[in-house]
């Protein structure tokens, strides 16, 4: 947009050159004739004409004047009723390029406001697009940081979770020990049970009977299934 504005900038003072000499051209050229004409009574003698009965010629604006006289051996005296014609024509294309400078003048100035406006609404944008990208780039610092702590967090619980293992895998021979013996050593903690409590009836005055197979392996619960019988006294 800059490149853009310095180009339009720089064609139309290129152009207000150029039309600001053509205006003082017209000028000067004006202001010689207005003094020639003057210097030469040539308006003096358009009006004597007119006493004559000589129409006087009379210039169209934007149209060229006729050709000079074809021979300068008397002294010259001028087509006169042209003279306010040229300087007329002359004062019209000062005013016509004056108004052209004008013109270009106020849409340079339109254009040079819009470019100020468009570029002030322009860095407004990029300096909210700005603060926007920071807040991003703050967040994504953050969430890096969190990344970063979570995997360490995750390290940290890897490493206590192998020393967990390690210890499980350690013990693993004890419990599968345990694991394989336990229901023989429930049915022997049985029959200790069941001898104990034989014992203690025995102690307080019971008697058993005799099992039909004294040879027959014990089993949990045979000391409960014998009929205590209780001890004259």
């Amino acid at each position: 947009a800059k490149e853009m504005r310095d180009k339009e900038n720089a064609e139309y003072l290129v152009a207000k050159k150029d039309d600001e000499d053509a205006a003082a051209l017209v000028a000067e050229a004006s202001r010689v004739l207005s003094t020639f004409y003057s210097e030469n009574n040539l308006v003096l003698a358009q009006k004597a004409n007119k006493g004559k009965g000589k129409q006087p010629f009379v210039s169209t604006a934007g149209e060229a004047p006729p050709p000079p006289p074809t021979t300068w051996e008397a002294p010259y005296g001028g087509r006169t009723s042209e003279s306010t014609g040229i300087v007329a024509v002359l004062t019209m294309i000062h005013e016509d390029i004056t108004k052209d400078i004008s013109k270009a003048t106020d849409e340079e100035e339109a254009a040079l406001n819009l470019y100020t406006k468009t570029t002030g609404a322009m860095k407004t944008e990029m300096g909210e697009l700005n603060s926007q990208i920071t807040a991003a780039n703050q967040t994504k610092g953050e969430k890096e940081s969190d990344v970063v702590d979570t995997k360490g967090d995750k390290r940290t619980k890897k490493g206590e979770l192998e020393v967990i293992m390690k210890k499980l895998e350690d013990a693993s021979t004890g419990c599968e020990f345990f694991t394989t013996n336990y229901p023989l050593r429930l049915k022997n903690r049985q029959v200790e049970i069941d001898g104990l409590e034989k014992a203690k009836a025995i102690l307080q005055g019971a008697a058993f009977a005799k099992p039909a197979d004294p040879n027959r392996e014990m089993k949990p619960g045979d000391a409960l299934l014998q009929a205590p019988q209780r001890a004259l006294r």
